[in-house]
Parts: C-alpha cells; sequence; structure tokens
C-alpha cells in the first residue's frame, strides 16, 4: 500500500474519487516498508517467498480491497512495489478488466457504489416485540434480517 513518507505526496496527485486508505495503527506495508518492494522481472525462489509473506500481511489487512482500489485508479503513481498482494503487471491486468467491464470511467461507478454502499450498509436500531418494555435493551440488527 503506502511507503513511510509518500502519503503527503500520493495525496497532492491521486485521483480524489477514491480516498487514500488509512488506518491510524502502521498496516503491514507501512511498518516494512521493504517486504513490498518488487522489481519487475525478478523470480528467484527469494522472491518467490517473498510474495508469499506479502499476500499473508494483506490477506491480513482490512485495507486490502481499498488499497486495491487505490491502486488501479491510480496507476501513475503506483508502477512499482506490492499494492494489495498484486504486483504492476497484475494491476495493470485488473485495470484492463475494469476498463473492459465498467467503461473507460469505472472510477467514479465504483466511488458512487461505494458511497452507496457506505450509507446503505448503517445498522439500524430495532425494537424487537419481546423487548418492547420500557428500559428493556436494544441490539442492532442487520437490514438483511430486518
Amino acid at each position: 500500500m503506502s511507503r513511510t513518507g509518500t502519503l503527503r505526496h500520493l495525496a497532492n496527485e491521486a485521483d480524489p474519487r477514491i480516498p487514500f486508505p488509512y488506518r491510524a495503527t502502521p498496516t503491514a506495508c507501512r511498518a516494512e516498508p521493504e517486504l513490498f518492494a518488487y522489481e519487475h522481472g525478478s523470480s528467484n525462489s527469494g522472491d518467490i517467498t517473498a510474495r508469499v509473506d506479502q499476500a499473508t500481511a494483506c490477506a491480513a489487512c482490512r485495507l486490502a480491497s481499498d488499497c486495491l482500489k487505490w491502486a488501479l485508479a491510480n496507476p501513475d503513481l503506483t508502477q512499482t512495489g506490492i499494492w494489495a498482494a498484486t504486483t504492476p503487471r497484475q494491476r495493470s491486468t485488473l485495470w484492463q478488466r475494469m476498463v473492459a467491464g465498467l467503461g473507460p470511467d469505472w472510477v467514479t461507478v465504483v466511488a458512487e457504489h461505494d458511497r452507496r454502499r457506505g450509507t446503505a450498509e448503517q445498522p439500524r436500531v430495532l425494537v424487537l416485540p419481546d423487548e418492547a418494555e420500557p428500559g428493556g435493551p436494544r441490539r442492532s440488527v442487520p437490514d438483511a434480517i430486518a
């Protein structure tokens, strides 16, 4: 995802429709940026081990999908390194698929979907019939159940 010291630089040039994924506690890529360095075309056994480590770290990160969206929306800023467990070549392929599937303005489509999803998936507090007594406990019930 990010490299230490580059957040300000990236924010100035990045596509504003997809916000840069941020987390108060450092992610693996921010804590150990050297782990996510990647040289195009290298494929020795050490690189394979590194790719497994990168994929494992990204799989454990709650920001991985947002990281991938940001990297795809900003290909000029992510030409090197591993972002969301993907290499530059893999991101190029994914970017081409996004354009083919959603059109040349796919970033707007994805950003709008994320915006709608963000407001639609907010949990609502419902009073269940057996808890309708004054002072009774309330609990959140997902919209899919309600």
